[in-house]
């Protein structure tokens, strides 16, 4: 049994994040008979959502979420940052000499299990900061292979790379056994700061290796929710966002948050509005996320939206209940189009060739390198929009939307075989650890 720990937070209420997780499950599946731990802050809320294959532990909150994600985040002081991570190394240590004595004087359950990792698995989604030096540090301290798998955060890494933190950072990826990022702005920014190309792997993201649930649960889901499923009435799926960099950044002209809000209010019900004049489709709202925290959840959104639709009010719905991410990625392969500002709703489409286009903000590095410049589909940015122009671009992706699928049918199976490729280099540096 080859035991993985990752001690990064992947909450089950955000479905990209758990489409993340489970595509890294398909991905360590190469390894063979794997058990998986996850450090959970957000326990109640993720043992009902992962399976028994996942093992969530308690313990350290080293990355401050629980703060970071409260309603009123408290400084998080030097003192506490180095009484934090010195922990983790003081067991690293501890544990080098005896594991049995460290896990005596740490009643940790996430210490304890890393001390009994054979693979420590950090930095998935945009979790490229500085802190990853601190896993590397102990995995190489209690001499345990660590690896960077499917990180991005081009835009984050920059607040990173400056002074003693671009040192730190340096080491990490330097000594881990792999690096596997998944956009080529990353690369590119890693490569000029001094990480030497051949540490850095370009895959895609790996929740394409999630599967959809079937095709007969999808339908059962459409019709439990009252999806009309005839052939002359296409499905329109629509994914405005509540959190993020894309809630936060677009209309950048607004002159406070609350003008800003009824902005994006008002600009998705004219979108909406203008898409049922000029089209025959169904909308349907399919909310990627409903937490970990109640202002990251898009059904609040979706339904202030909802409210301001008078006209054809009968050809739109709200999924109010929740579904898995493999349901969520079952159902956005039924639809004959998404237009959304999640990424990870937009990289499940993509691996289903659902044609899609994204809503995004310059600032989300994301889902320009990975949604356009490695996937080919529209990103429109928001900071400042078009609206009328915008209209005119989503009109003309819906037209074209069969010829994008034809073109998204052949592209998938090369994403998936790439991402496999991933997991088959992690199994090849896995097993050379050492020899």
């Amino acid at each position: 049994m080859i035991r993985v720990v990752i001690p990064e937070p992947i909450p089950s209420l955000n479905k990209g994040e758990k489409a993340i997780l489970e595509g890294i499950r398909v991905a360590l599946s190469v390894l063979g008979d794997v058990s998986l731990s996850l450090y959970s802050p957000w326990y109640d809320d993720d043992r009902k959502r992962y399976s028994n294959d996942v093992k969530l532990v308690r313990g350290t909150d080293f990355f401050n979420v629980l703060n970071m994600y409260s309603d009123a985040p408290k400084p998080f002081s030097k003192l506490a940052y180095i009484r934090r991570w010195g922990r983790l190394i003081w067991f690293s240590c501890l544990a080098r000499m005896s594991q049995r004595g460290a896990r005596f004087f740490f009643k940790d359950e996430l210490l304890r299990d890393l001390s009994k990792a054979h693979l420590i698995l950090i930095g998935h989604d945009g979790n490229l900061c500085c802190e990853l030096f601190w896993f590397v540090l102990a995995g190489n301290i209690m001499h345990i292979p660590v690896a960077i798998y499917g990180v991005g955060a081009e835009a984050g890494a920059k607040t990173c790379f400056t002074g003693w933190n671009r040192k730190i950072l340096q080491y990490a990826l330097n000594h881990t056994i792999l690096n596997v990022v998944r956009d080529s702005g990353t690369k590119q920014f890693l490569v000029d700061h001094g990480i030497p190309g051949n540490k850095l792997h370009l895959y895609p993201d790996t929740a394409v290796l999630m599967k959809p649930c079937s095709d007969q649960r999808a339908i059962e889901i459409l019709k439990t929710e009252e999806v009309p499923l005839k052939k002359d009435i296409p499905i329109f799926g629509l994914i405005p966002v509540r959190g993020g960099v894309v809630f936060n950044k677009s209309f950048s002209n607004a002159l406070n948050e609350k003008a800003k809000y009824q902005i994006r209010i008002n600009f998705w019900t004219e979108l909406v509005n203008h898409l049922l004049d000029k089209t025959t489709a169904f909308f349907v709202f399919l909310p990627h996320c409903i937490g970990p925290v109640s202002h990251n959840d898009d059904r609040i959104i979706a339904r202030e939206i909802m409210q301001h639709i008078d006209k054809n009010r009968d050809r739109v719905l709200l999924i109010e209940t929740e579904y898995g991410a493999q349901e969520l990625k079952g159902v956005i392969k039924q639809c004959d189009f998404v237009l959304s500002e999640r990424a990870h709703a937009l990289i499940g489409a993509i691996s289903v060739a659902t044609p899609c286009m994204a809503l995004a903000v310059e600032e989300d590095h994301r889902m320009h390198n990975i949604i356009d410049k490695m996937f080919g589909r529209k990103v429109y940015n928001l900071n400042n929009p078009d609206v009328e122009d915008l209209k005119r671009v989503v009109i003309n992706e819906w037209n074209n939307r069969e010829k994008t699928r034809t073109e998204m049918t052949a592209l998938a199976p090369k994403i998936l075989n790439e991402a496999n490729e991933a997991a088959l280099l992690l199994k090849q540096k896995f097993h050379a650890y050492g020899k």
